[in-house]
Protein backbone atom coordinates (compact mmCIF):
# COMPACT_ATOMS: atom_id res chain seq x y z
CA UNK A 1 0.00 0.00 0.00
CA UNK A 2 1.08 3.53 -0.69
CA UNK A 3 2.27 5.41 2.22
CA UNK A 4 0.88 8.70 2.49
CA UNK A 5 4.28 10.51 2.81
CA UNK A 6 5.06 9.24 -0.45
CA UNK A 7 1.46 9.86 -2.29
CA UNK A 8 2.08 13.64 -0.65
CA UNK A 9 5.45 13.70 -2.16
CA UNK A 10 4.38 13.02 -5.83
CA UNK A 11 0.93 15.06 -5.29
CA UNK A 12 3.00 18.24 -3.83
CA UNK A 13 5.35 17.90 -7.44
CA UNK A 14 2.04 17.22 -9.23
CA UNK A 15 0.89 20.53 -8.07
CA UNK A 16 3.82 22.83 -8.95
CA UNK A 17 3.87 20.85 -12.22
CA UNK A 18 6.97 18.96 -11.70
CA UNK A 19 6.03 16.25 -13.96
CA UNK A 20 8.40 14.31 -15.39
CA UNK A 21 6.84 15.89 -18.93
CA UNK A 22 6.56 19.46 -17.25
CA UNK A 23 9.95 19.78 -14.85
CA UNK A 24 12.06 21.25 -17.53
CA UNK A 25 10.10 24.04 -18.64
CA UNK A 26 8.69 24.98 -15.08
CA UNK A 27 12.35 25.24 -13.34
CA UNK A 28 13.62 27.11 -16.87
CA UNK A 29 10.89 29.92 -16.42
CA UNK A 30 10.95 29.98 -12.48
CA UNK A 31 13.84 32.32 -10.54
CA UNK A 32 16.42 31.76 -8.60
CA UNK A 33 14.35 31.96 -5.32
CA UNK A 34 11.42 29.84 -6.64
CA UNK A 35 13.82 26.80 -7.43
CA UNK A 36 15.95 27.75 -3.91
CA UNK A 37 12.21 27.29 -2.38
CA UNK A 38 10.96 24.20 -4.08
CA UNK A 39 14.52 22.38 -3.08
CA UNK A 40 13.78 23.22 0.47
CA UNK A 41 10.60 21.69 0.42
CA UNK A 42 11.04 18.94 -1.58
CA UNK A 43 14.13 17.79 0.88
CA UNK A 44 11.38 18.30 3.98
CA UNK A 45 9.03 15.84 1.65
CA UNK A 46 12.24 13.36 1.01
CA UNK A 47 13.12 13.69 4.61
CA UNK A 48 9.97 12.02 6.18
CA UNK A 49 11.22 8.90 4.04
CA UNK A 50 14.17 8.34 5.79
CA UNK A 51 14.17 4.78 7.04
CA UNK A 52 16.03 3.16 9.74
CA UNK A 53 14.13 -0.30 10.22
CA UNK A 54 15.34 -3.36 8.36
CA UNK A 55 15.98 -6.79 8.78
CA UNK A 56 16.08 -9.95 5.96
CA UNK A 57 16.76 -8.91 2.52
CA UNK A 58 17.37 -5.08 3.15
CA UNK A 59 20.41 -2.77 1.80
CA UNK A 60 21.45 0.30 2.07
CA UNK A 61 22.75 1.28 -1.83
CA UNK A 62 26.25 3.41 -2.14
CA UNK A 63 26.38 6.40 -3.89
CA UNK A 64 26.48 5.33 -7.75
CA UNK A 65 23.60 3.17 -7.12
CA UNK A 66 21.43 5.58 -5.39
CA UNK A 67 21.95 8.02 -8.44
CA UNK A 68 24.31 10.17 -7.03
CA UNK A 69 25.86 12.82 -9.50
CA UNK A 70 29.33 11.66 -7.95
CA UNK A 71 31.17 10.05 -10.11
CA UNK A 72 29.23 10.77 -12.82
CA UNK A 73 27.05 13.87 -12.91
CA UNK A 74 25.18 12.96 -16.51
CA UNK A 75 21.61 12.32 -15.73
CA UNK A 76 21.57 9.79 -18.29
CA UNK A 77 24.18 7.92 -16.02
CA UNK A 78 22.96 8.68 -12.95
CA UNK A 79 19.81 7.12 -13.71
CA UNK A 80 21.35 4.08 -15.85
CA UNK A 81 22.71 3.33 -11.98
CA UNK A 82 19.04 3.91 -10.84
CA UNK A 83 17.64 1.08 -13.63
CA UNK A 84 20.26 -1.39 -12.24
CA UNK A 85 19.40 -0.64 -8.38
CA UNK A 86 15.72 -0.99 -9.58
CA UNK A 87 15.76 -4.52 -11.48
CA UNK A 88 18.00 -5.20 -7.56
CA UNK A 89 14.82 -4.17 -5.69
CA UNK A 90 12.03 -5.60 -7.60
CA UNK A 91 13.81 -8.95 -8.32
CA UNK A 92 15.52 -9.45 -4.72
CA UNK A 93 14.85 -7.03 -1.72
CA UNK A 94 12.01 -6.62 0.82
CA UNK A 95 13.80 -3.03 1.12
CA UNK A 96 16.58 -0.69 -0.55
CA UNK A 97 17.99 2.47 1.43
CA UNK A 98 18.83 5.02 -1.53
CA UNK A 99 21.16 8.41 -0.27
CA UNK A 100 18.61 11.21 -0.37
CA UNK A 101 19.22 13.07 -3.07
CA UNK A 102 18.03 15.83 -1.73
CA UNK A 103 19.94 15.91 1.53
CA UNK A 104 22.54 18.96 2.09
CA UNK A 105 22.48 19.31 -1.58
CA UNK A 106 25.82 20.45 -3.21
CA UNK A 107 26.19 23.92 -4.53
CA UNK A 108 25.29 23.49 -8.39
CA UNK A 109 29.08 22.42 -10.23
CA UNK A 110 30.16 24.82 -12.64
CA UNK A 111 28.03 25.87 -15.74
CA UNK A 112 25.15 25.07 -14.39
CA UNK A 113 22.45 26.44 -11.97
CA UNK A 114 20.39 25.22 -8.91
CA UNK A 115 17.89 24.62 -11.25
CA UNK A 116 19.63 22.50 -13.14
CA UNK A 117 20.61 20.68 -10.16
CA UNK A 118 17.03 20.34 -8.65
CA UNK A 119 15.29 18.62 -12.08
CA UNK A 120 18.22 16.32 -12.21
CA UNK A 121 17.26 15.25 -8.45
CA UNK A 122 13.08 15.84 -9.49
CA UNK A 123 14.29 13.06 -12.83
CA UNK A 124 15.84 10.58 -10.26
CA UNK A 125 12.58 10.91 -7.86
CA UNK A 126 10.67 10.28 -10.47
CA UNK A 127 12.80 7.11 -11.68
CA UNK A 128 12.18 5.80 -8.10
CA UNK A 129 8.23 6.36 -7.56
CA UNK A 130 7.08 2.94 -8.51
CA UNK A 131 9.60 1.24 -5.66
CA UNK A 132 8.62 4.27 -2.99
CA UNK A 133 4.88 3.46 -3.82
CA UNK A 134 5.40 0.04 -3.13
CA UNK A 135 7.52 0.40 -0.27
CA UNK A 136 10.30 -1.53 -1.51
CA UNK A 137 12.66 1.81 -1.57
CA UNK A 138 13.52 4.34 1.29
CA UNK A 139 16.12 7.04 1.96
CA UNK A 140 19.38 6.85 3.91
CA UNK A 141 20.71 10.01 5.10
CA UNK A 142 24.46 10.88 3.71
CA UNK A 143 25.74 10.78 7.50
CA UNK A 144 25.39 10.00 10.99
CA UNK A 145 24.69 12.12 13.59
CA UNK A 146 26.64 11.66 17.37
CA UNK A 147 27.61 13.89 20.44
CA UNK A 148 31.23 14.20 20.87
CA UNK A 149 31.22 11.07 23.37
CA UNK A 150 29.36 8.80 21.73
CA UNK A 151 31.25 9.13 18.28
CA UNK A 152 34.78 8.10 20.48
CA UNK A 153 32.65 5.25 21.74
CA UNK A 154 31.12 4.19 18.51
CA UNK A 155 34.64 4.62 17.06
CA UNK A 156 36.52 2.29 19.96
CA UNK A 157 34.07 -0.20 20.38
CA UNK A 158 33.74 -0.98 16.98
CA UNK A 159 37.34 -0.85 16.13
CA UNK A 160 35.97 1.36 12.92
CA UNK A 161 38.56 4.33 13.23
CA UNK A 162 41.52 1.97 12.69
CA UNK A 163 39.43 0.06 9.85
CA UNK A 164 38.60 3.35 7.80
CA UNK A 165 42.10 4.38 8.13
CA UNK A 166 43.30 1.33 6.89
CA UNK A 167 40.58 1.11 3.91
CA UNK A 168 41.64 4.93 2.91
CA UNK A 169 45.22 3.96 2.81
CA UNK A 170 44.64 0.92 0.53
CA UNK A 171 42.54 2.63 -1.83
CA UNK A 172 45.04 5.55 -1.67
CA UNK A 173 47.59 3.61 -2.74
CA UNK A 174 45.59 1.83 -5.51
CA UNK A 175 44.86 5.31 -6.93
CA UNK A 176 47.84 6.89 -6.88
CA UNK A 177 49.18 3.56 -8.67
CA UNK A 178 46.70 2.89 -11.27
CA UNK A 179 45.60 6.62 -12.08
CA UNK A 180 46.68 9.10 -14.31
CA UNK A 181 45.93 12.45 -13.65
CA UNK A 182 45.97 15.17 -16.57
CA UNK A 183 45.37 19.04 -16.39
CA UNK A 184 43.99 20.95 -19.19
CA UNK A 185 43.71 24.66 -19.25
CA UNK A 186 40.96 26.30 -21.52
CA UNK A 187 40.56 29.91 -23.02
CA UNK A 188 37.09 30.38 -21.55
CA UNK A 189 39.98 30.51 -18.16
CA UNK A 190 38.35 26.94 -16.83
CA UNK A 191 40.55 23.84 -15.92
CA UNK A 192 39.57 20.40 -16.28
CA UNK A 193 41.56 17.55 -14.34
CA UNK A 194 40.99 14.25 -16.34
CA UNK A 195 41.35 11.11 -14.53
CA UNK A 196 41.86 8.15 -16.71
CA UNK A 197 42.31 4.46 -14.42
CA UNK A 198 40.54 1.29 -14.29
CA UNK A 199 37.11 1.02 -14.65
CA UNK A 200 36.47 -0.27 -10.72
CA UNK A 201 38.19 2.90 -9.75
CA UNK A 202 37.14 5.76 -12.14
CA UNK A 203 33.62 5.10 -13.90
CA UNK A 204 33.52 4.45 -17.74
CA UNK A 205 37.48 4.22 -17.35
CA UNK A 206 37.66 8.10 -17.77
CA UNK A 207 36.27 11.00 -15.71
CA UNK A 208 37.07 14.81 -15.98
CA UNK A 209 36.10 17.88 -13.04
CA UNK A 210 35.74 21.42 -14.04
CA UNK A 211 37.58 24.25 -12.03
CA UNK A 212 37.12 27.89 -12.15
CA UNK A 213 40.92 28.20 -10.88
CA UNK A 214 43.73 25.50 -9.48
CA UNK A 215 45.43 24.99 -6.52
CA UNK A 216 48.66 27.11 -6.34
CA UNK A 217 51.11 23.49 -6.53
CA UNK A 218 48.92 22.43 -9.75
CA UNK A 219 49.25 25.84 -10.92
CA UNK A 220 52.95 25.56 -11.11
CA UNK A 221 52.51 22.13 -12.29
CA UNK A 222 50.74 23.26 -15.69
CA UNK A 223 53.12 26.38 -15.54
CA UNK A 224 51.29 28.22 -18.70
CA UNK A 225 51.02 25.53 -20.58
CA UNK A 226 47.68 24.25 -22.29
CA UNK A 227 47.92 21.03 -20.34
CA UNK A 228 49.80 18.18 -18.70
CA UNK A 229 50.22 14.90 -16.70
CA UNK A 230 50.83 15.62 -12.83
CA UNK A 231 51.59 13.55 -10.24
CA UNK A 232 48.37 11.54 -9.20
CA UNK A 233 49.57 11.71 -4.81
CA UNK A 234 49.23 15.24 -5.62
CA UNK A 235 45.98 15.84 -6.91
CA UNK A 236 45.37 13.98 -3.37
CA UNK A 237 47.65 16.29 -1.47
CA UNK A 238 45.36 19.12 -3.01
CA UNK A 239 42.24 17.30 -2.44
CA UNK A 240 40.74 17.08 -6.33
CA UNK A 241 41.14 13.52 -5.97
CA UNK A 242 38.84 12.52 -3.38
CA UNK A 243 37.13 9.14 -5.28
CA UNK A 244 38.66 6.99 -1.96
CA UNK A 245 37.04 9.63 0.87
CA UNK A 246 33.94 9.03 -1.04
CA UNK A 247 34.28 5.25 -1.19
CA UNK A 248 35.01 5.43 2.60
CA UNK A 249 31.76 7.59 3.63
CA UNK A 250 29.27 4.59 1.58
CA UNK A 251 30.88 2.23 3.71
CA UNK A 252 30.79 4.42 6.90
CA UNK A 253 26.97 5.36 6.33
CA UNK A 254 26.40 1.34 5.87
CA UNK A 255 28.33 0.67 8.98
CA UNK A 256 25.77 1.94 10.77
CA UNK A 257 23.08 0.89 8.71
CA UNK A 258 23.90 -2.42 9.22
CA UNK A 259 22.87 -2.13 13.03
CA UNK A 260 19.49 -1.79 11.94
CA UNK A 261 19.89 -5.01 9.83
CA UNK A 262 20.72 -3.52 6.62
CA UNK A 263 23.54 -5.13 4.12
CA UNK A 264 25.58 -3.00 1.85
CA UNK A 265 24.85 -3.19 -1.82
CA UNK A 266 27.41 -1.99 -4.29
CA UNK A 267 28.21 -2.32 -8.02
CA UNK A 268 32.07 -1.36 -6.87
CA UNK A 269 34.17 -4.42 -7.27
CA UNK A 270 37.02 -2.21 -5.63
CA UNK A 271 34.07 -2.14 -2.32
CA UNK A 272 33.58 -5.73 -2.43
CA UNK A 273 37.08 -6.81 -0.80
CA UNK A 274 37.37 -3.99 1.65
CA UNK A 275 33.64 -4.93 2.72
CA UNK A 276 34.53 -8.33 3.19
CA UNK A 277 37.38 -7.78 5.56
CA UNK A 278 34.74 -5.82 8.01
CA UNK A 279 31.80 -8.19 7.72
CA UNK A 280 32.00 -11.41 6.07
CA UNK A 281 29.45 -11.67 3.53
CA UNK A 282 27.90 -8.16 3.35
CA UNK A 283 28.06 -7.56 0.32
CA UNK A 284 27.38 -11.35 -1.15
CA UNK A 285 24.16 -9.83 -2.99
CA UNK A 286 26.05 -7.29 -5.21
CA UNK A 287 27.30 -10.21 -7.30
CA UNK A 288 23.70 -10.23 -8.60
CA UNK A 289 24.37 -7.01 -10.37
CA UNK A 290 27.08 -8.19 -12.28
CA UNK A 291 26.33 -12.51 -12.76
CA UNK A 292 22.91 -11.05 -14.19
CA UNK A 293 23.89 -8.19 -16.19
CA UNK A 294 26.18 -10.88 -17.36
CA UNK A 295 23.48 -13.81 -18.14
CA UNK A 296 20.22 -11.80 -19.47
CA UNK A 297 20.79 -7.86 -19.85
CA UNK A 298 17.42 -8.17 -21.11
CA UNK A 299 16.29 -8.26 -17.25
CA UNK A 300 17.51 -4.35 -17.01
CA UNK A 301 15.85 -3.43 -19.67
CA UNK A 302 12.17 -4.06 -18.75
CA UNK A 303 10.40 -1.08 -17.04
CA UNK A 304 10.35 -0.90 -13.26
CA UNK A 305 6.36 -0.51 -13.29
CA UNK A 306 6.37 -3.66 -15.32
CA UNK A 307 8.55 -5.63 -12.46
CA UNK A 308 6.93 -4.22 -9.76
CA UNK A 309 3.69 -5.14 -11.16
CA UNK A 310 4.35 -9.36 -11.87
CA UNK A 311 5.66 -9.25 -8.47
CA UNK A 312 2.53 -8.04 -6.91
CA UNK A 313 0.57 -10.76 -9.24
CA UNK A 314 3.46 -13.32 -8.96
CA UNK A 315 4.47 -13.30 -4.91
CA UNK A 316 4.45 -17.20 -4.51
CA UNK A 317 6.66 -17.69 -7.56
CA UNK A 318 8.35 -14.13 -6.47
CA UNK A 319 9.48 -15.79 -3.53
CA UNK A 320 10.62 -19.24 -4.94
CA UNK A 321 13.12 -17.38 -7.48
CA UNK A 322 13.92 -15.32 -4.78
CA UNK A 323 15.30 -18.27 -2.73
CA UNK A 324 16.79 -19.79 -5.58
CA UNK A 325 18.88 -16.95 -6.14
CA UNK A 326 20.35 -16.99 -2.39
CA UNK A 327 21.62 -20.27 -2.75
CA UNK A 328 23.60 -18.91 -6.41
CA UNK A 329 24.52 -16.15 -4.79
CA UNK A 330 26.42 -18.64 -1.60
CA UNK A 331 27.81 -20.44 -4.26
CA UNK A 332 29.33 -17.85 -5.32
CA UNK A 333 30.69 -16.46 -2.11
CA UNK A 334 34.52 -15.29 -2.98
CA UNK A 335 34.52 -16.05 -6.76
CA UNK A 336 36.01 -13.33 -9.25
CA UNK A 337 33.85 -11.90 -11.53
CA UNK A 338 34.11 -13.57 -14.14
CA UNK A 339 33.34 -16.93 -12.33
CA UNK A 340 30.40 -15.36 -10.78
CA UNK A 341 29.16 -13.99 -14.24
CA UNK A 342 29.96 -17.88 -15.76
CA UNK A 343 27.63 -19.46 -12.55
CA UNK A 344 24.49 -17.37 -13.57
CA UNK A 345 25.04 -18.14 -17.15
CA UNK A 346 25.53 -21.95 -16.16
CA UNK A 347 22.43 -21.88 -13.83
CA UNK A 348 19.84 -19.88 -15.33
CA UNK A 349 20.24 -19.93 -19.16
CA UNK A 350 19.74 -23.82 -19.43
CA UNK A 351 16.72 -23.55 -17.19
CA UNK A 352 15.06 -20.78 -19.09
CA UNK A 353 15.71 -22.58 -22.05
CA UNK A 354 14.14 -25.46 -20.77
CA UNK A 355 11.10 -23.17 -19.85
CA UNK A 356 10.61 -21.55 -23.23
CA UNK A 357 10.95 -25.28 -24.62
CA UNK A 358 8.19 -26.89 -22.98
CA UNK A 359 6.02 -24.13 -23.16
CA UNK A 360 6.27 -24.03 -27.09
CA UNK A 361 5.82 -28.02 -26.97
CA UNK A 362 2.60 -27.19 -25.10
CA UNK A 363 1.56 -24.38 -27.41
CA UNK A 364 2.35 -26.44 -30.59
CA UNK A 365 -0.10 -29.33 -29.14
CA UNK A 366 -2.65 -27.32 -28.65
CA UNK A 367 -2.62 -25.22 -32.03
CA UNK A 368 -2.95 -28.66 -33.66
CA UNK A 369 -5.57 -29.71 -31.66
CA UNK A 370 -7.47 -26.41 -32.02
CA UNK A 371 -6.90 -26.73 -36.09
CA UNK A 372 -8.93 -29.82 -35.73
CA UNK A 373 -11.81 -28.61 -33.49
CA UNK A 374 -11.86 -25.10 -35.12
CA UNK A 375 -13.16 -26.47 -38.12
CA UNK A 376 -15.78 -23.67 -39.71
CA UNK A 377 -15.00 -20.68 -36.96
CA UNK A 378 -12.42 -19.18 -39.10
CA UNK A 379 -12.79 -16.07 -37.16
CA UNK A 380 -10.75 -17.69 -34.51
CA UNK A 381 -8.33 -19.51 -36.33
CA UNK A 382 -7.27 -16.06 -38.47
CA UNK A 383 -7.22 -14.63 -34.66
CA UNK A 384 -4.83 -17.33 -33.54
CA UNK A 385 -2.91 -18.82 -36.32
CA UNK A 386 -1.86 -14.83 -37.20
CA UNK A 387 1.03 -15.22 -35.21
CA UNK A 388 0.91 -14.29 -31.35
CA UNK A 389 -2.09 -14.55 -29.61
CA UNK A 390 -4.24 -10.85 -29.86
CA UNK A 391 -4.58 -9.08 -26.60
CA UNK A 392 -8.06 -9.41 -26.85
CA UNK A 393 -8.46 -13.24 -27.03
CA UNK A 394 -10.47 -13.66 -23.63
CA UNK A 395 -13.33 -11.12 -25.13
CA UNK A 396 -13.15 -13.00 -28.56
CA UNK A 397 -13.29 -16.33 -27.46
CA UNK A 398 -16.09 -14.81 -24.86
CA UNK A 399 -18.31 -14.01 -27.75
CA UNK A 400 -17.32 -16.61 -30.06
CA UNK A 401 -18.56 -18.94 -27.70
CA UNK A 402 -22.02 -17.03 -27.47
CA UNK A 403 -22.46 -19.01 -30.64
CA UNK A 404 -22.12 -22.43 -29.31
CA UNK A 405 -18.50 -22.40 -29.26
CA UNK A 406 -17.57 -26.61 -27.89
CA UNK A 407 -16.12 -27.39 -24.88
CA UNK A 408 -12.89 -29.10 -26.38
CA UNK A 409 -12.29 -25.36 -28.31
CA UNK A 410 -13.02 -23.84 -25.16
CA UNK A 411 -10.47 -26.37 -24.06
CA UNK A 412 -8.02 -26.22 -26.81
CA UNK A 413 -8.20 -21.94 -26.23
CA UNK A 414 -7.11 -22.48 -22.73
CA UNK A 415 -3.97 -24.74 -23.40
CA UNK A 416 -2.72 -21.42 -25.58
CA UNK A 417 -3.58 -19.08 -22.78
CA UNK A 418 -2.71 -21.20 -19.19
CA UNK A 419 1.08 -21.54 -19.45
CA UNK A 420 1.51 -25.27 -18.21
CA UNK A 421 2.02 -26.15 -14.55
CA UNK A 422 5.30 -27.46 -14.93
CA UNK A 423 6.50 -24.07 -16.22
CA UNK A 424 5.01 -22.77 -13.07
CA UNK A 425 6.57 -25.28 -10.97
CA UNK A 426 10.23 -23.94 -12.10
CA UNK A 427 11.89 -21.53 -9.80
CA UNK A 428 13.06 -19.34 -12.30
CA UNK A 429 9.55 -18.77 -13.10
CA UNK A 430 9.67 -15.49 -12.16
CA UNK A 431 12.37 -14.12 -13.84
CA UNK A 432 10.76 -16.08 -17.08
CA UNK A 433 7.40 -14.78 -16.37
CA UNK A 434 9.18 -11.15 -16.21
CA UNK A 435 11.25 -11.78 -20.08
CA UNK A 436 8.31 -13.23 -21.56
CA UNK A 437 6.23 -10.78 -20.91
CA UNK A 438 8.53 -7.89 -21.97
CA UNK A 439 8.74 -10.37 -25.37
CA UNK A 440 4.98 -9.42 -25.62
CA UNK A 441 4.89 -5.95 -25.00
CA UNK A 442 7.86 -5.23 -27.78
CA UNK A 443 5.76 -7.15 -30.26
CA UNK A 444 2.23 -5.50 -29.27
Amino acid sequence: MTDDNVAELFEWLDRLNLTPESAEATLAKGSLAFCDSAASELAKATSRLHETKGGSFSFVANSALSGERDPCSNVSCRLAHIERLSTFSVLYANRVLVQDPLFRRHAPIVGRTSGDELLDDIRILHALRPLLEQGLVRFSRRAAFFCAAHLEEHYSETGLDAWLRAAETTLAKRFISEVKVTVRAYPSSMYALEYLGPVELIEHGRSATLHAELPAPIARELSGRDQCVIPTDLAFECGLLDRPKKIIADMFVQNIYANWGYSYLTDRPVDLDIVHSLNEGAAAESAFLEGLNHALPAVFRIPTASLVSLRKKEPEAFLVFRDRLRVLLDQCHGLSKPQVEREFSNTILPELNRLEKLVQIEAEAARIDLARDAVGLGVVSVALFSGLLPPQLASLVASVGGFGLGKCLLDDVKRLIVLPEVAKRSDFYFLWRALEDRSIQQKL
